[in-house]
């Protein structure tokens, strides 16, 4: 575990748990529970829990908490959450290759265990990393993990490989294919913007031959309201697929 202050403590619970504890003297707790879940080389499911002791919070904060996880669409809470993760998984990326270092370097699917020299973490922040790394060396003789020899070849050659920025910024494949809240929101943006782009030439086609001057702005009205409907569509369909870049912690201000 390490301390965060008096608010709290980061827990690493071998092999898959980081738990995150605020706790607020005379105010309310919370909790981040994260598993990181194996699935193939390069690549973890992450399973998040994110707990607020809401009956303890003071009003207006306890009214805002309690509306936000229970009125706001889900799909719109997972595009807040995606923002998190991908101004980490980026560098996660980065790492994760400098820590198997070459093929050339590996026995198999093994990783090297000079860690301490390839991985440069001087914050108190890393401290999570390195008690992980030093659970896997204490449970693999400082050898590294090896996949299972079931694994088939093409995963672990694709493991070698560094992904492109667009492939680490994914989210259709990766979230919205499974997940129904953002396939429904995917389905709804893609409605919209068609209904839209069907709307906008009608309704400017109306302005055009009216011959009546309230019939005319009625037109201008509903083909400005197309627009706008077809661009908010189109940005809502681009958010659910693609992540944004510079992630917005590390975008210039």
């Amino acid at each position: 575990a390490r301390s965060t202050g008096a608010a709290g403590a980061v827990s690493f619970v071998a092999p898959l748990l980081v738990l995150s504890e605020t706790h607020r003297p005379d105010a309310f707790s919370d909790y981040n529970v994260v598993y990181a879940v194996p699935t193939r080389p390069g690549r973890c499911r992450i399973l998040v829990r994110i707990c607020f002791e809401v009956s303890a919070m003071r009003p207006p904060l306890k009214w805002i908490i309690g509306l936000s996880f229970t009125r706001l669409p889900k799909w719109l809470l997972h595009l807040s959450n995606h923002a998190v993760l991908e101004d980490d998984n980026i560098f996660l990326h980065a790492q994760g290759h400098a820590y198997r270092g070459s093929v050339k370097e590996r026995e198999g699917a093994q990783l090297v265990p000079e860690w301490r020299q390839r991985l440069h973490m001087p914050a108190t922040a890393d401290s999570i990393v390195i008690a992980f790394r030093r659970w896997l060396d204490d449970y693999t003789a400082g050898r590294g993990v090896a996949w299972s020899p079931m694994l088939p070849a093409d995963l672990e050659t694709s493991a070698n490989v560094r992904a492109s920025k667009e492939t680490l910024l994914e989210r259709g494949d990766s979230h919205v294919q499974h997940c129904s809240c953002c396939q429904g929101a995917l389905a709804f943006a893609r409605r919209g913007r068609t209904a839209s782009d069907v709307l906008l030439p009608l309704a400017l086609l109306l302005t055009a031959l009216s011959g009546n001057r309230v019939a005319a702005r009625a037109g201008l009205v509903a083909a400005a309201a197309a627009g706008v409907a077809s661009h908010a569509c189109t940005a809502m369909q681009h958010k659910l697929l693609v992540g944004d870049y510079p992630p917005p912690r590390n975008a210039r201000k």
